[in-house]
Formats: C-alpha cells, structure tokens, sequence
C-alpha cells in the first residue's frame, strides 16, 4: 500500500546580505566575505557584548548540513572550521553564560572565498558605549577597523542630520587625507541625491543636513589605493532619525599588505571573474527579455550606457517536495531505495546526484549515512533495522522527511520535487573608470517612469570588473516562525516575525507606517520590550511597523492569544504581503487535531531537547491571501460557566424591561395635571433655596428652626 506523506521543508534562505541598518549590532550572526581566508574556511568569533572583549577558550559548533563540528575559540576568541564542502550549509552555534544557545543566521560555504561570522554572549554594546570619541578603544584595545567598516553606529556627537566618516588603512591611526567620499542616498518616493566630500587632516568626512526622517537610505563610498590596486569601500545602509546623528568608519587593508583587495561591494554580489573595464548586472525575479538596462552617472543623472539584456541560467525558486512511500515487507528490514524525479512545474524527469542523509530518528547526534542519487535519480541504502529519517539536500538546501519504520521490512520512497524557474538575464558594458564617477543600474518594470528598479550604487576601478545586480519583485516579503500552546481556555502564540525589504531604498506601507496583520480578533498582543522601537501593538490591526521600513532584513518578536471557541480555534490571518516559507508550530494537546486546508501538510517532530510539537512547515502563501486553519479538541469552560453568565444577562435585561413597562403603565393611568401657575412655580422654587441654605448651615440657632418650620409649612400648602 502506497502512503503519501509531506517532506517537512527546512529551506534555509541564506542571509549573507542581512547586516545592519543603522547599527552595528544588526552585523551579529551575518557571514561575511574573508578574502584573507582559503576557500572552505569559516572563522567565527566570539565576542561578549563588545567586538574588544573576544571569549577566549569557549567551545564553538558549527553545523554543517546539519551534522555538528567543534572547536575551541583562541587567544582572539576565533574560532576556525576548514576544508568544508562548497555550498554546504552552515551555522554557528555557542552556550552564553546561562547556557542558552546562541546562533548565527544559517548561511552556504561561499565557492570563491572564506566567510567569517560574529556571535555576541551577551547583549551588543556600540563602541564607545553610544556617547563617547568616535572608535576610541576601550579597556580592551582598539577595535579591528575591518571587522567594522561600513557599519553605522549612533553618535551622541554628531547632530541630527549628521554623518560622520572616518577613512584609514586597516588600523585608526593611519588616516586617509584628501580622499573623496561619496555619500548617495536613495529615497522611499523614488529621489536620489548624491554628496561628495573631501577627508579633512583627520581622516574625516562629514555630511550634514541629511534627511532626519528614516526616508532615505544613505551609501557611502571611498577607493583606497593599495599595492597596484584599489580596496573599494561601501558602507551597509544609513538611516538617520530626528535625535542622533551617525558616524562610521571605512577601512582598507594596511597601507603595506600585500593580500588581495578589500572590495566591500562583493557583501551584496560576488566581485569574481568580470574582467576589467567591464560591468555586469545580474537581473533577476520578474523579468523579460525586453527589459532595457541602464547604466546611470548617479552625480549628472546622465545615462552612460544602455542595452538588453540576454539569458542566463535560470534560478530555481521555491522548492515543493512531495513523497511517495511504499513499505516492502517482502525485502530485508533495513533495506531502503529512494527515487527523486521532478524538475520546473510542467516538467518531470530523473534528478540525479542529490545527495541525500538517512539518519536515525531521535539520534541527531549519530553520524547520518549518505548517499546520491544515480543517473536514473536512484539511491539504494542498506541499513541497521530501526526508524529513520531522510534529508534531501537539493539546491543547497535541507528537507526532512518525517520517520518512517524500517524494523518489518524494506521501504521504497519516490520523492517529487518541483519550483519555478526564476529567468536570469545578464546585461554586459564596457566602462572606463573615471576618477569620481558614481554609477548605478536600472530598469523601468511595467510602470513606467514610477516603476524604476535600481541596483546599489558602485564605483568601477581599474584592476578588475563591477557585478551589480537588480531584483525586480515586490517590495516587501514576510514569513513568520510561530509556537503556540494551550493555555487555560486560549491558544497563546508568540514568535519571530521577518520582514524584508527588496529594494535599496526604504519602503513605506503608509504615512502611519507598515501594518503585520494578527489572525482575526486576537487579543493581547505584545512587543517584546527592548524592540518596541521597532514595531508597537494596534488593537484592531496586529502589529504595526510605525518608521520606514530598512533595506534588507528587519525582525521583531511579539506574541498574542486567541479564544477557544467550545474547544476549538479558528485561525484566519491575512496576508498583504504573502507569506515566504514560514512555520507553525503548536504544542500538541490530549484530543488535538488540526484541520488544514488541501494541499497542506504536518505532523508532529521531536526536538533537540526531545520536546514534541505539531509543525506546519513551509507556508508559502500569495499576497492578498489568507492562512486558515482550525485547531480542535482543546479546553473550553464548563456549559454552566458560559450559559449561566448569559442566563443572568437575560434575567436582568427581562427585569429592567418589566420595570420599564410597569413605569409606563403607571403614568398613562395617572390624570393629566393642569398647567401651574407660574407665580405658584417660583415662589415654590425661592423657598426651597432658602431651605436647602439653612439645612446647609445647620439650622441650629432657634431662629433658625424656627424659620425652617415655617418654610416647610408654607411649601406643604404650595405643594397641596
């Protein structure tokens, strides 16, 4: 018998350009082209809240595909992984001084150079502590300036509006005079403004009057010339806000090294294998042969260049596996073969040399057995009896099947993998460097002239080509990693919540900012604190982004609760933006079942620490969909608690309603009074101010009761 299951996806989205936006502590956990290090290396540091204090003598992990490797951190508190497999995936991982594991973001062995992470013990501290010089060194020494350049950090110092930039040769007392840094700034309505300056004695450039609102993401950019060639220095993004000012630091190699050159462009697209005097734009996402590509002199706004693109290979999207499994008593126990067939949708055909990692379930920590796929996309494997799980390594990215019972039999698993073929078209110049000349990229979508897609700016040196790519897609994409467990009568759910801008520009939902819908009539939703500059609560919304959104990455946590409806909740969560492979994970309950919609996959898996939860993995939605499900069998309050409070209300509305009746049934009884003499009305009136004046005074003279017997006389013959 044929059993169809759902590989759980673990696609990991590489983030190696992920940094900072307008801090240095957004660099913690992002890799980091090494050019100093051989091809296969990865080098991790270690750091307890400052890049000056490195913890010496800690054991790091570096997962590798998901198998573990160890080191201990040195004198410098490195950490250092060789001879990896290219495009292997990675992640660093250390124990802070609670023993919680710290991580970095997953990342692939890059195949032309060395990568380098940073992971921190303990909370982030800005250099300087936020308020002092500008790159002092503390206690510990000075900074390493390479290990920083390019990340912004808030400067006490400098006013609103106001970029400081510091210019040396691999170490802060070798500054750069007189060299030209180039400050451009790319707006969320689309304006772009170009700023030159010359460093002053002291190795600076400064910009002021800079826009204060978080509208406009600001590059800096400098040359260096060192050993016949130059390091091209870029800063990560720059947005200001209306209290503080910005200072950064951009740092070549020492003066005299005679390593490769520091090319900081290749954090966002590899610098490799373009020959000199030539540009190459990689287009991708939306795109059609008929896009025109333009070069631009950023200073001049004159277009220097222009062409169609043509084909290259194409990407391959979003992976969707399926599965076939079909137990085999009549084989060995132990005996497994896999098949994988699949290829872009509408195509269907052998997959070869997938690699693949059987392991045993519920032993993360025995090495996987390994194996790939044939000509004919076939493995064979020939196992202990036990239970097991199967990881597709596909693209340079994991997927893992649940387990499957290898103790009566054999197992045959057919794996069906399908994705969109994203197109990828090459647009080549031939560009002389000029001395001072800033160039960026570009191409109108189906908009027209307020539909302009930009690659970063960049400028061309001699001693080598210029990648520069543009991604033409929507603006913004969301995914989401959520846990939820039943507590009393509600379902409570908290998570990390990812929102990526696509553009180099910032990115504006509206004026009152970008909203993260919550599944209807949520309730209590909270920010965590040290984050709630980022994103605050909107009781009728979810969580509501109040600035412009950065380029690249931002991420949040929060949580919220939704009743129980007689044991059961109804999720329903709009997505304006979609959702990009998220997960939903829910602690599982006595009598827990969940109904998924067609086509939607998950089950329970066991975690590192043996823990079990339901997963719903890789959710991948539309924009302008919805992500509904509902989850059964959970605690609701006793019949008598919900219907008796109702009773009650029922009760006392049929009580106010009698008493209302009964009212006016009584006056529609009672005759119709004449009109009073309106003599009569004021006398009345004045002796009732004169008695309530003396109750007020006490009335304890006998004159006083006096008066007031004869007031109350006189009314009573009013009133009569």
């Amino acid at each position: 018998m044929i059993r169809r299951f759902a590989l759980a996806a673990a696609l990991a989205v590489a983030a190696a350009a992920s940094p900072a936006y307008a801090q240095i502590a957004g660099a913690i956990g992002k890799p980091l082209p090494a050019s100093d290090t051989p091809v296969g290396t990865v080098t991790v540091k270690v750091i307890a809240g400052m890049v000056t204090k490195p913890v010496v003598g800690t054991e790091v992990t570096l997962l590798v595909n998901g198998t573990p490797r160890s080191a201990r951190t040195d004198s410098e508190g490195h950490a250092s992984f060789p001879d990896l497999p290219v495009g292997a995936t990675v992640q660093a991982k250390v124990q802070d001084d609670d023993k919680k594991d710290v991580t970095s973001d997953e990342f692939p062995v890059p195949d032309d150079t060395g990568a380098r992470v940073m992971i921190t013990t303990k909370p982030f501290v800005p250099l300087g502590g936020g308020g002092g010089a500008p790159f002092a060194g503390g206690a510990g020494g000075m900074p390493d300036p390479r290990q920083v350049s390019g990340q912004p950090r808030p400067e006490q110092k400098n006013g609103p509006g106001e970029v400081s930039i510091l210019v040396v040769y691999g170490a802060l007392t070798d500054v750069v005079q007189n060299v030209p840094v180039t400050l451009v700034g790319y707006s969320w309505d689309g304006k772009l403004s170009v700023k030159v300056q010359q460093t002053d004695a002291t190795g600076h450039a400064t910009f002021v009057d800079l826009d204060r609102s978080g509208g406009t993401a600001y590059y800096a950019l400098a040359e260096l010339a060192r050993n016949g060639t130059s390091d091209r220095l870029m800063s990560y993004p720059i947005q200001l806000d209306s209290q503080v000012g910005v200072a950064l630091l951009l740092s070549g190699d020492k003066r005299d090294a005679k390593s490769l050159p520091v090319d900081e462009l290749g954090r966002y697209e590899p610098q490799v294998g373009i020959p000199a005097g030539k540009v190459r734009v990689m287009m991708r996402g939306l795109v059609v042969g008929s896009n025109q590509v333009e070069l631009v002199d950023a200073q001049t706004t004159q277009v220097v260049g222009h062409t169609t693109p043509t084909r290259g290979d194409s990407e391959i999207g979003d992976v969707q596996p399926s599965a076939e499994v079909d137990p085999r008593t009549d084989e060995k126990p132990g005996t497994f073969d896999v098949t994988i067939h699949g290829g872009p949708k509408g195509e269907d055909k052998p997959l070869p040399n997938v690699t693949l990692q059987v392991q045993a379930a519920g032993d993360d920590k025995a090495p996987p057995t390994t194996g790939s796929t044939d000509d004919k996309g076939h493995a064979h494997f020939e196992l202990a009896a036990g239970s097991y799980t199967v990881t597709v390594v596909f693209n340079d990215k994991p997927m893992t099947s649940q387990p499957f019972d290898l103790t009566k039999g054999g197992t045959d698993l057919a794996v069906g993998l399908s994705w969109d073929a994203t197109p990828r078209l090459i647009a080549d110049f031939d560009v002389a460097p000029k001395d001072g000349q800033t160039l960026y990229a570009r191409t109108l979508g189906k908009g027209g002239d307020t539909d302009v897609y930009r690659s970063l700016p960049f400028h061309v040196v001699a001693d080598r080509g210029t990648t520069a790519s543009i991604l033409v897609a929507p603006h913004v994409v969301f995914n989401f990693r959520m846990v939820s467990e039943v507590d009393d009568t509600q379902l409570a759910v908290r998570g990390l919540f990812d929102v990526e801008n696509l553009t180099w520009a910032p990115f504006r939902g509206s004026p009152d900012g970008l909203v993260i819908p919550l599944p209807k009539h949520f309730k209590g939703a909270v920010v965590t604190e040290n984050e709630q500059q980022i994103a605050s609560v909107d009781a009728n919304e979810g969580f509501r982004m109040p600035h412009p959104l950065p380029p690249l990455r931002t991420q949040f946590h929060g949580g919220f609760s939704l009743a129980t409806d007689n044991g059961a909740v109804d999720w329903q969560l709009d997505l304006p933006y979609g959702a990009f492979q998220s997960d939903l994970r829910i602690v599982p309950f006595a009598g827990m079942k969940v109904d998924l919609p067609k086509g939607v996959h998950g089950g329970e898996i066991t975690m590192e620490d043996g823990m079990k939860l339901y997963d719903v993995g890789g959710i991948s939605i539309e924009r302008g969909k919805s992500m509904q499900l509902t989850i059964r069998g959970l605690p609701s309050q006793p019949g008598w608690k919900v219907w008796m409070p109702r009773i009650v209300g029922v009760l006392v509305v049929m009580m106010m309603l009698g008493g209302l009746g009964y009212a006016f049934a009584f006056l529609r009884r009672q005759p119709r009074e004449p009109s009073e003499d309106p003599v009569r009305v004021a006398k009345r009136t004045k002796l009732m101010d004169e008695l309530v004046e003396l109750d007020r005074n006490g009335a304890t003279s006998g004159k006083d009761r006096k008066r007031r017997d004869t007031l109350l006389a006189e009314l009573e013959k009013l009133w009569d």
